[in-house]
């Protein structure tokens, strides 16, 4: 339920992230991140907490006309956990405004997407919400693989009383997650009767309003900075120790003139 807050003259909405382990909801949330303005958006944090770690930021459109001079403020938000525990997810969707699914498209990966499916439907029934009382937009990454599941193969086995079609994105390349953004923040506009920000165009174009907010893939703000050319080496997660000796480390490189990140793993045999 979105928030009003008088003395800013703020509406803040809510929408979150969801799906299956792997599928590259983390990724798509920093990926969205890198392309909103910066004078726009708050600092992309992460919060641990047990196994899990939540990854949320919040931005603003800029200003729209009959919204009563009220500022519209999304607050974006993921976890990314170890296991499959439906507590989190849970406590997240408390109070939701627009949710993401994010389908992972690789090829027997159904079954995980389905248990991510009825983690959602429970916290929606433990929070009172039916089908349709919120915008819900079922967005499938990893369109770049082979063997990719069908897109209608998708919305068939996970929500097919969903008017609009699943949209195919790439977390990695970034393709379809502006468009995604748009989607659901208009909805969620629209659903808090703020007509006025938003445009019927299709689910795969950027509404205006998201436009003016978004930075465009030539825009001046997303040039490579080459005398910003470090890169830096982080973990991205726990890392995990195997029977055979080995230590499975994740790590992160990021960086680099253009502010990319990339996830990857090593493993270290340890002897004694």
């Amino acid at each position: 339920m979105a928030l009003v807050n008088e003395a800013k003259r703020e509406i803040n909405a809510k929408i979150v992230y969801i799906g299956p382990k792997g599928a590259g909801k983390a990724t798509a949330i920093r990926s969205i991140y890198s392309r909103l303005r910066p004078e726009l958006r708050s600092e992309l944090k992460t919060m641990v907490s047990g196994g899990n770690q939540m990854l949320f930021f919040d931005y603003s459109y800029p200003s729209t006309q009959n919204n009563g001079d009220y500022t519209i403020r999304f607050h974006l938000y993921s976890i990314i956990s170890d296991g499959t525990a439906p507590a989190p997810w849970k406590m997240l969707l408390k109070g939701v405004d627009g949710v993401v699914f994010m389908a992972d498209s690789t090829d027997g990966r159904m079954f995980a997407n389905l248990e991510s499916c009825a983690q959602l439907y429970d916290a929606f029934a433990h929070y009172g919400i039916k089908a349709g009382d919120i915008p819900l937009k079922l967005q499938c990454n990893k369109r770049d693989l082979p063997g990719a599941i069908a897109l209608a193969a998708l919305k068939e086995e996970l929500f097919p009383e969903l008017q609009e079609e699943p949209l195919g994105v790439c977390a990695l390349s970034g393709e379809g997650l502006l468009e995604g953004l748009s989607a659901v923040s208009a909805a969620v506009m629209r659903r808090l009767g703020v007509e006025a920000a938003v445009d019927a165009t299709p689910c795969n174009a950027v509404a205006p309003a998201a436009e003016a907010a978004l930075v465009e893939e030539n825009d001046q703000d997303v040039q490579c900075d080459k005398e910003k050319s470090c890169f830096r080496v982080e973990l991205s997660g726990k890392p995990q120790a195997g029977d055979d000796g080995e230590v499975v480390i994740p790590l992160r490189l990021a960086g680099g003139a253009c502010g990319k990140e990339v996830d990857f793993k090593i493993k270290v045999s340890v002897t004694v």
